[in-house]
């Protein structure tokens, strides 16, 4: 029985211990850039039945996902804009959108993702796990087939 602990202990830390933050994506709102914490295009390749490793292999362990993807909100309405490749270079390549949506032209309307998308504004206040900071202000925007369905402005407590 504590060997069983033991090796528990080992691989739960371990497994910790090498963790590789990952790139985010960006969301262009009102006409700023943000990062942005959520991975809508996701939502698509798992509905499509897609794999990641298929379309983009993974380069980078920064970039498990294999791309980088560049959204803007018009008139209240998610748009993908542009795709990177996910290698570890200071200016990865395009990926043409056409690969993802051949029969369409960018910018792609979202029309796939419903959820949530929070927008950071402010100064980071935590810094938890190196991934996933907060911040001064924090705009959560809830979308329904790519389109805004309501807006909420937090503050978080430092």
């Amino acid at each position: 029985m504590r060997i069983m602990r033991f090796l528990f202990f080992i691989l739960f830390f371990s497994t910790a211990l090498f963790a590789t933050v990952q790139v985010h994506d960006t969301i262009i709102y009102q006409d700023k850039e943000y990062p942005l914490y959520h991975f809508p295009l996701d939502s698509y390749v798992y509905k499509k039945g897609i794999r990641h490793r298929d379309l983009f292999p993974v380069q980078c362990t920064a970039v498990w996902r294999g791309y980088v993807a560049k959204w803007k909100i018009i008139d209240d309405t998610l748009f993908l804009v542009a795709l990177r490749n996910g290698e570890c270079v200071p200016k990865p390549p395009e990926i043409p959108l056409s690969k993802l949506f051949p029969s369409q032209e960018g910018p792609i309307k979202a029309t796939w993702y419903s959820g949530d998308l929070l927008i950071p504004e402010g100064e980071i206040i935590e810094f938890f796990n190196g991934y996933n900071p907060t911040y001064e202000k924090e705009l959560w925007l809830k979308f329904e087939n790519g389109v805004i369905i309501h807006k909420e402005l937090h503050y978080p407590k430092k």
